[in-house]
């Protein structure tokens, strides 16, 4: 029994020594978030280009494999070559599987037609036919409402 206690305690002080977090981590990811020094922080918790994307206090640096703070125009304290802001450029359009999230993509538009994302612009769609109609390249062309049935909109 007395071996087991030690054991335990043992475990759970490894484990939070593994994942304890600095004072400015605690205050960033609590109730400090929206202070001004919290985006490198805010941003080093995503891990993938498509959740660092849409926190638009971040863009994914490709070319490293990270997510950094920085706007449309690159990255606010650092070098990036291959730099995604608000959307992931690696990711193909068919990875989009609503209006909404193909649509805010710039190299996407959705085809209500046939429910698919394919890669466009405001001129059309680049590998598929699609109704001119059907064709939507911005997010507010978008239906506001899902229909309830199966059929194109």
């Amino acid at each position: 029994p007395g071996e087991m206690k030690v054991f335990v305690i043992f475990a759970a002080f490894a484990i939070a020594g593994c994942f304890a977090l600095t004072m400015e981590e605690e205050m960033c990811l609590g109730e400090g978030a929206g202070h001004p020094n919290c985006a490198k922080v805010q941003c080093a918790q995503h891990m993938h280009c498509d959740t660092c994307s849409k926190d638009l206090r971040c863009g994914w640096c490709a070319s490293d494999g990270i997510c950094i703070p920085g706007a449309a125009s690159g990255p606010t304290k650092a070098n990036c070559t291959t730099w995604d802001y608000a959307f992931c450029s690696a990711l193909p359009c068919s990875s989009h599987t609503g209006c909404n999230s193909c649509s805010s993509d710039p190299m996407c538009g959705w085809c209500a037609t046939s429910n698919v994302c394919s890669e466009g612009s405001s001129r059309g769609p680049v590998f598929m036919a699609c109704i001119r109609r059907d064709w939507l390249h911005s997010e507010p062309m978008c239906p506001k409402k899902t229909a309830n049935c199966p059929c194109p909109l």
